[in-house]
C-alpha cells in the first residue's frame, strides 16, 4: 500500500483550508488470473466513527460484488478523487491486491488543491464560486452525463462577459463554452429564468485622445504595440491595415480615403503626405500548437492615427536640372535632353522621363533610365557625382508645341 498525507497549516489554529483537493489515481487496473482477479482499492481516511474505529470512503477499480455497493464506489479505470472544504490533514491510501498473480500496482499521479482563508464560507457546498487570490474558482465536480451551469446574480443588474469554460487535457484547453456576449444571437442557448437578458455595451469613460504624431516623408514610424493574452495563449498571426487620406490644395484633407489590403507586417515609412490610420490586431493559438484552431480568437483592434508631412532635409533624390541641346530647339529638327539627378546618400536611382505636347494627357515619349553615382565631377556630372542622363532618340519638336 501507498499512503499520501496532505497537511494544511501547521496546527489546529491554521489560517488556511483547502476549498477542494483533487487526487488523480494511477494503477495497473485489476489483473485477471483465470476466473479470478486482483482488484485495486483506494481509501480516504475520514476520521473516527462513533465506535472509535477508523472511517474510510473507499473506491474500487473493476468489478464489484453486492456487498461493495453500500460501502464503496466502483470505477472502471483510473479516476479523480474529489473532496471539498478540507482542513487539518487528509490521508489517502492505495491498496493493490496480490492474492493471485501479484502483478497489480496502484499509486497517485497528481494532487491538486486550492487554499483559501480558514474563515471563508463553505460556498463549495452550494456549488458557488470561491475567491482565491483575486480569481474566481470553481473546482471540477465529479459527475457524468450533462451538467447544468447557472449564474445566479443578486439584486440589481449583473454584467457578464468573456465566459470561457474549459478543461485541461494533456496541457491543452478543451472548451465547452466560449462566449464574449457581444451579439444577441449568443443569448439563444441560455435560459433567463424569469430575468431580462440583453446585450449591452459597457459604458466606460472616454479617454482623452493622444495628439497624433507627425512624421516626415521617409521617416521610420514607431507603433509601440504589444501583445498580451490573459490566458497566456501565444500569438498565431498578426494583421495590419492602413487607410490614407491625402492633403489637397491649402493643406486640407481630401474627402476621399483609400483603405489598403490586410497585411502580415506593418509599413514602416511612407512617401506620400497626408493622414494615415494604422489598424492592428492579432489572433491567438488556443490549441498551443496542437493543430485544433476551433477556439482561436481575434484580439481587439488597436487604432493609431498619424500624419506624414514634409521631407527630411536631403533625404530624397532630386532633379537638379533639365537642359536641351541645343538650348533653343527648332521645329522639325533633332535635339537632346541632358538630365542631372542627385541623391545625398548616393543610392542607385531609377529616372523616368515623360514628354507631352501642350495639354495632352498621354505622353508622346517615356523612358526609364538607371543612374548610379560614380563620384565624377565636371560638366558631365551632377553635383553629387551622378553622370548626366542623355536622351537623344526623342520626338521632334513641332511649331508652337
Amino acid at each position: 500500500s501507498f499512503y499520501i498525507t496532505v497537511r494544511i497549516g501547521s496546527d489546529h489554529k491554521a489560517s488556511k483550508k483547502a476549498a477542494y483537493i483533487k487526487v488523480r489515481t494511477a494503477s495497473s487496473g485489476p489483473q485477471p488470473c483465470g476466473d479470478k482477479y486482483d482488484s485495486i482499492l483506494y481509501d480516504w481516511y475520514l476520521g473516527k466513527d462513533e465506535d472509535g474505529n477508523k472511517d474510510y470512503k473507499s473506491w474500487r477499480i473493476g468489478k464489484s460484488s453486492d456487498r461493495d455497493e453500500e460501502r464503496m464506489a466502483c470505477e472502471q479505470g483510473d479516476f479523480t478523487i474529489y473532496r471539498a472544504n478540507v482542513s487539518g490533514s487528509a490521508q489517502l491510501r492505495s491498496r493493490p491486491a496480490h492474492y493471485y498473480n501479484g502483478h497489480t500496482w496502484a499509486n497517485f499521479a497528481e494532487v491538486e488543491m486550492a487554499l483559501v482563508p480558514a474563515g471563508c464560507p463553505s460556498l463549495i457546498n452550494r456549488q458557488d464560486f470561491v475567491m482565491v487570490s483575486g480569481n474566481m474558482l470553481l473546482p471540477s465536480l465529479l459527475c457524468s452525463g450533462n451538467t447544468v451551469f447557472a449564474l445566479k446574480p443578486g439584486s440589481g443588474t449583473a454584467n457578464i462577459s468573456g465566459l470561457r469554460i474549459y478543461t485541461i487535457e494533456n496541457g491543452r484547453k478543451v472548451f465547452c463554452e466560449d462566449k464574449d456576449f457581444c451579439r444577441e444571437s449568443q443569448l439563444k442557448d441560455w435560459s433567463a429564468g424569469g430575468l431580462e437578458a440583453a446585450i449591452k455595451a459597457r459604458e466606460t469613460a472616454a479617454e482623452p485622445e493622444a495628439p497624433a504624431k507627425v512624421y516626415r516623408i521617409g521617416e521610420k514610424v514607431s507603433y509601440n504595440i504589444y501583445y498580451y493574452d490573459w490566458e497566456s495563449d501565444p500569438s498565431k498571426r498578426s494583421y495590419w491595415r492602413f487607410s490614407y487620406t491625402p492633403f489637397i490644395e491649402g493643406g486640407e484633407l481630401s474627402s476621399e480615403t483609400i483603405t489598403g489590403e490586410v497585411l502580415a507586417a506593418p509599413i514602416t515609412s511612407f512617401d506620400q503626405e497626408g493622414r494615415y490610420i494604422a489598424e492592428h490586431w492579432q489572433e491567438d493559438d488556443a490549441s498551443r500548437g496542437s493543430g485544433n484552431h476551433s477556439y482561436d480568437k481575434l484580439s481587439n483592434v488597436c487604432r493609431i492615427v498619424f500624419y506624414v508631412q514634409g521631407e527630411i532635409e536631403g533625404s530624397r533624390p532630386w532633379v537638379e536640372a533639365i537642359k536641351t541641346s541645343p538650348a533653343e530647339p527648332e521645329a522639325g529638327k533633332k535635339y537632346s535632353l541632358n538630365i542631372a539627378v542627385s541623391d545625398a546618400d548616393g543610392d542607385p536611382l531609377n529616372v523616368r522621363t515623360e514628354i507631352y505636347y501642350d495639354d495632352d494627357v498621354t505622353p508622346v515619349y517615356s523612358s526609364t533610365k538607371k543612374a548610379s553615382c560614380s563620384g565624377g565631377s565636371g560638366s558631365g556630372y551632377s553635383s553629387t557625382g551622378y553622370p548626366l542622363i542623355r536622351l537623344n532618340d526623342i520626338p521632334l519638336p513641332k511649331p508652337g508645341r
